[in-house]
């Protein structure tokens, strides 16, 4: 638990996003509920996430990737996927759409808005989205 403590304190002192307290505890409780032990994390960041999985299931395996060479990157395993902040703000789901004036960030809420309606889209998916943290999405095969 030290560990995790020095982690939240250089991802706030350096501006790292890692997921809130009541995150990691939904994604856990969702992994061990599902039995998935083999876990991809995409967006790592400085793998807080992964190391907070880890200590509350030691025999979890967990491969990270990450884009940004300064930092480390979360979770899709055959059995469950978990996807957090898709709702950006309230952005996503939310008409205030209109009052954003960054054409960067109104793109990016689009993509979150299209990757959404796709996997509704699906009938092979069952896709649930929680409103703990900025949304957590769940989606497992059927």
């Amino acid at each position: 638990m030290k560990h995790l403590e020095t982690m939240k304190r250089y991802a706030i002192e350096h501006d790292v996003p890692i997921m809130p307290n009541e995150s990691i505890e939904f994604v856990s409780k969702t992994l061990n509920e599902n039995k998935a032990a083999t876990i991809l994390e995409i967006g790592a960041a400085i793998a807080f996430s992964a190391s907070a999985l880890v200590l509350d299931n030691p025999k979890r395996i967990i491969d990270t990737l990450e884009r940004d060479k300064s930092r480390l990157f979360f979770a899709y395993t055959d059995i469950v996927c978990i996807i957090d902040n898709v709702n950006y703000h309230g952005f996503v789901d939310d008409s205030g759409f209109e009052t954003i004036y960054s054409r960067s960030l109104r793109s990016m809420i689009k993509r979150i808005r299209e990757f959404k309606e796709y996997l509704n889209s699906r009938t092979d998916l069952e896709v649930i989205v929680h409103d703990i943290g900025d949304g957590m999405m769940v989606i497992k095969r059927k």
